[in-house]
């Protein structure tokens, strides 16, 4: 009798996490991403310029052409942060990142 209880409660603890994840498996798709940063009054690029993703998940920096392209983000809402020496920094909240918003254009001002 106690071998049978020991055996049921070992496969009810085997079974239990597939009941609580709802019997199926849900996946995130991910997406390039990519920013371009400027100044705002002479629409230079900003090279160097630091890219922080939801508080340091990614952190990234812009190429000499002030752009940043970044493989594997995962669609959905994300907190951007961009910064750079003597420009303000600039935040995003609750980017709403996808297929047909994957692009940002950051301007920033001294």
């Amino acid at each position: 009798m106690k071998r049978i209880l020991f055996t049921f409660i070992c496969v009810a603890i085997s079974i239990l996490p597939s009941f609580s994840e709802g019997g199926k498996e849900e996946t995130k798709e991910a997406i390039s991403f990519e920013i371009m940063v400027i100044d705002e009054l002479t629409e230079e690029p900003i090279p160097a310029a630091k890219i922080i993703i939801d508080q340091k998940e990614i952190e990234a920096y812009t190429d000499f052409d002030g752009i940043v392209k970044i493989n594997e983000v995962l669609k959905g809402s994300h907190d951007i942060e961009i910064s750079f020496i003597s420009y303000q920094k600039q935040h995003y909240k609750a980017f709403l990142l996808d297929k047909s918003n994957n692009r940002l254009l950051v301007k920033m001002k001294s």
